[in-house]
Formats: C-alpha cells, structure tokens, sequence
C-alpha cells in the first residue's frame, strides 16, 4: 500500500550466483572437514586451558586469584560445548550421510506391497514415515542448525573472558595509577557496570517501553556499542545467527527449531557433566584461597606430587616435595615452589625490596636473589617431627619441570626416626583467620 513503510528484508532480492547456490547446497561437505577439525581441536583445548591456568597460578597476585576463578569458567564451558556439539553434529551428518546413500539404493523408498506386515500396518506406518526425502531435508537442516548455534555458544562464551580479560587490564592499569585501589573491587565495580547496561538493554526490548518513541531513537544504537563492547570482532557473526533464531521461532520451522532447542539442550547438560572433571583434573580450584591454603596436608596420605620418585607424567609443582617416599641417605633434598600470590606475605614479614638504580645489570640480579633467600629463612618454618629446624641454607633454583620457580634446602637425616617420619612446612600465607599455611610430608627412613 502506498505510503506504508515496509521491513525490508536482509536477503539480497537480486538473483544468487550460480557458485553460490552450488555452495549452499554442499554446505555439508564443508561442515564435515571443519567438524572434525573443530573436534580434534577441541579435545586439545582442555590441555591449553590447564597450562594457562598453572601460568596465572605461578605468575599473579593474591588479588588476581578470585576474578581469574571466573574468568576461566566459561572457556572450559566452551569447551566442552564444542566437544560435545561437534560430535553430535559429526553423529547426525554421518547418518544423513548414509540415509542419502540408502535413498540411492532404493529410490522408492519403502515399498508397500510387501507380506512382512498388513496393508492396515503398513497404511497406518507410511502415515507416520511419510517420506525419506522430508525426513533427510530436515535432518540436513537439523544438522546445518547445531552446527552453527554451537559454534555461536562457544564464541559469546569465548568473548566473555575476552571481555573480563580487558576489565583486568582496565582494572590493573586503574591500580598502578591508584595503588590504593583494590584490583578486585574494580573489576567488581567495571562488571556491575557491564551488568547494568545489560539489564538496560533488555528493558529496553520490554514490550512496555520498546514502541515509545524515545526508545526508538536509543534503542538500535546502544545495544549495537554495548555488544561491540562486549562480543568485539565476533559481533556481527552473533548478531546474524542470534537474530535468524529469534525471528523465526515462530515460523513454519518451529518443529525444526524445537528440536533443534532439545538437542542442544541435551548437548548442554552432558557439557557441563563433563566439565567438572575437566575442572578438577586442572588446578583452577586452587584460585580459590581456601582451596590453596589446604592443599593437600593430610599426613596419612602418600600424595605422589610430594615425591618426585611418584610424579605423574604430567605435574604441576604447587606444593614442597622431596626426593622420596623412602630415604636412605644422609639429607633430605626440600623443594619449595614460589608462587607471586605469596609475595605480598612476604613483603609484609620481610620488608618489600627497592632495586638500587645505581648497580648493574649483574649486581640488581644478585641483590634480588639474595633478598629473597633471606627472606626464606623467615618465611618458611620446617620441623623434623615436631622439632623445628634452625639454621637451613636456602637456595633459589629452577626447577626442571616446567622451570618452575621456588627454594632448594637441605636437610641432614641424623635426627629421622627409624621407618616412619614427619616433615612438616609452615609458611607465612596466611588466610583469613590468620593460620599459617601447613604442608605435612611423610616419608620412610631407611638409613642408619
């Protein structure tokens, strides 16, 4: 009608060119290598995760520790989507795959003159199982739907820690300028922010305040900066799959978007059974500091990260070990990790270090060393069962796994008991109740 305005459509109205209708309708070979690229990909990201997650442990503050807690949920939380999504959608294509191939064997379909069944079964069957090709168009369309809304999951996911990762550095930068700024409660105060323009958005799209004319005028262009803000580059990608799902929830495809919901619901829920075991086998609950604090001091318990004879192939040093389960000689060769979460205690016990711009190169790396030697001896409390031991040399040492970063001692054997013995660390870490931190290590001497 004249004068009406018309929603236009986003689709071009000019015909398509020929290699691109040929594409669209191969889009499943396409579909299939990325697939099991993205699935091979995928079972490597746990390990990439878990190698950041030590790298955070090793190298932040005590302030960073809670915010890098969540920040790591959601792309272990992707993770697992893209596993499992990936693999259904792998499942289904392969059996579209051989429904196509089954159709050209029998290009007819089911044959109804046949003596397995009666006419009156097999009238009431083909009402059911109306047509192969229908049923093979819409497991197509199933599988081009999973592929893509997983894909899209995965991405907001992604770009959420991308997004908390920018907050950090915001929030970092904010302290250096302000030291008496709390990191944390900046980002708590910069993701309430985030949190608020979220809410505004969506009151905005409420169905009381979306046709009043002063929301028109603010409506497209704040959501479309506050989801630059948030999804950065992946923006318009999000923006075409979330808007294609939304606007034809109610189409005539609703039975193929319902089934798609279901699919990808189940894929969700055997997500997140499977991230939890993701979670515990990496070191992320150690972010936590009650879950640090109490790491692993049970005295009744041979832990094999307490001796380097028993590590697993692939460890974290998180926690002091020896050398053995069983000692026979006359010293007891002590490693202490370093972790910067740590620093601050120290600080407070031993003074913070002030470089002299004065010295070389040379000479501010001895002094540095030197520092933190000292400092050891008054950081670390070690005792022999029950008796504390005095007068330990402390060495700083890399160690080969991983290069970790920690303290090297050596203690003589004189005193051990025969078989069973206790040593035992305290350390200045201390939590919120004002307990130093305990490591109980048991060990079998053999020696005379």
């Amino acid at each position: 009608m004249k004068g009406k305005k018309v929603i236009e459509s986003n689709i071009s109205t000019k015909k398509k060119p020929k290699w691109l209708r040929a594409l669209e309708t191969q889009s499943w070979q396409a579909e299939l290598v990325i697939s099991g690229l993205a699935i091979f990909g995928s079972l490597q990201l746990p390990s990439l995760l878990n190698n950041l997650v030590d790298y955070c442990l090793f190298n932040f503050s005590e302030e960073y520790m809670e915010v890098f807690f969540f920040l790591f949920i959601y792309p272990y939380f992707a993770a697992t989507i893209l596993i499992f999504s990936f693999i259904a959608h792998l499942i289904l294509r392969a059996l579209w795959i051989g429904m196509l191939g089954l159709v050209s064997v029998y290009p007819n379909g089911i044959n109804p003159d046949q003596d397995f069944f009666s006419k009156d079964y097999m009238k009431k069957f083909l009402k059911e199982y109306p047509d192969v090709n229908l049923f093979n168009k819409k497991l197509d369309d199933l599988c081009s739907t999973i592929f893509a809304s997983s894909s899209s999951i995965a991405i907001v996911m992604i770009m959420i820690s991308i997004t908390l990762s920018l907050i950090i550095i915001i929030a970092t930068f904010i302290n250096f300028l302000f030291p008496s700024f709390n990191i944390l409660r900046i980002v708590l105060i910069l993701g309430g922010i985030f949190f608020l323009f979220s809410l505004f958005a969506s009151l905005l799209n409420s169905k009381s305040l979306r046709n009043k004319l002063w929301v028109q005028k603010i409506h497209f262009p704040f959501t479309q900066l506050f989801g630059k803000i948030v999804y950065l580059f992946a923006m318009r990608p999000i923006s075409y799959i979330s808007m294609i799902f939304m606007t034809n929830s109610k189409s005539k495809k609703t039975s193929l978007l319902s089934l798609t919901a279901l699919v990808s619901v189940f894929t969700f829920v055997f997500a997140i059974l499977l991230v939890f075991p993701l979670l515990k086998k990496s070191n992320m609950t150690y972010f936590q500091q009650e879950n640090y604090f109490s790491y692993r001091t049970n005295s009744s318990h041979i832990k094999a990260t307490k001796y380097e004879n028993l590590f697993p192939k692939k460890t974290t040093l998180l926690t002091p070990f020896i050398q053995s389960d069983i000692i026979d000689g006359a010293t007891i060769k002590l490693f202490i990790p370093w972790l910067n979460r740590e620093q601050s205690f120290a600080d407070i016990l031993c003074g913070e270090y002030v470089e002299d711009k004065e010295m070389t190169k040379n000479e501010k790396r001895l002094a540095s060393t030197k520092y933190k030697v000292n400092c050891s001896n008054k950081y670390f409390e070690i005792s022999l069962n029950g008796t504390i031991i005095t007068d330990l040399k402390y060495y700083q040492h890399h160690h080969p796994i991983n290069g970790t970063i920690g303290f090297l001692t050596y203690i003589p054997t004189k005193d051990c008991f025969p078989m069973e013995n206790i040593l035992k660390l305290k350390s200045h870490y201390k939590n919120e109740e004002g307990k130093m931190r305990e490591t109980e290590i048991p060990f079998i001497f053999e020696g005379e």
